[in-house]
């Protein structure tokens, strides 16, 4: 049974296959000759049409260049302990970062102000587990990091103008033991 037939029939059933399929061909040469063959499997063989403005080559291993692909950015860094290799580096882009930090301001809005502070944090809670799961592998810790403080930031603001006093934390506690520890904020 082919492709073809197989997918009109889930098809048939209700089920709907998305137009943009994203696909990664890693290689240690990129030619004319491998690139034409790529081209003529996907588009003969599988029927599936290039975008051509959207196709790109990146050399991961060059300064500077790195290749985002489903929020994730990768590229060659130079070893963490200063010997001579470059390992591979995986971690969430700058795109998808800024959309977590979008994510957490509409969390924490100031519309939001009445809400329970515990369906605030059960709802912050849920984003960021959901996130860090999704983002936790490979080597995250600076985003991760980068987003705590953005927590601790827009948690901390939201609970200040909750009310015409400004809310403080408990003599001799910090804003972080506070936000962490006694509201169960989930940290990354």
């Amino acid at each position: 049974m082919s492709r073809e037939v197989h997918v009109r029939f889930w098809e048939g059933l209700g089920v709907r296959f998305p137009r943009a399929t994203r696909l990664v061909v890693m290689a240690k040469y990129i030619g004319p000759r491998l690139r034409q063959w790529i081209e003529r499997v996907l588009e003969v063989r599988l029927s599936l049409e290039i975008n051509q403005d959207k196709t790109s080559v990146v050399n991961v291993q060059a300064e500077g260049q790195c290749l985002n692909f489903l929020g994730y950015s990768f590229r060659y860094d130079p070893d963490l302990q200063g010997r001579g290799w470059k390992y591979l580096n995986r971690f969430p882009s700058k795109k998808t970062m800024a959309k977590a930090r979008d994510a957490i301001r509409e969390l924490t809005a100031k519309r939001l102000g009445g809400v329970p502070v515990g369906l605030l944090v059960a709802r912050l809670n849920r984003f960021l587990i959901g996130w860090s799961r999704y983002f936790g592998t490979g080597y995250p810790r600076q985003a991760f990091r980068a987003l705590n403080q953005f927590v601790l930031f827009r948690v901390r603001k939201h609970l200040r103008r909750r009310s015409q006093r400004s809310l403080k934390p408990p003599q001799e506690t910090s804003w972080y033991d506070f936000i962490y520890g006694r509201l169960g904020v989930v940290q990354l």
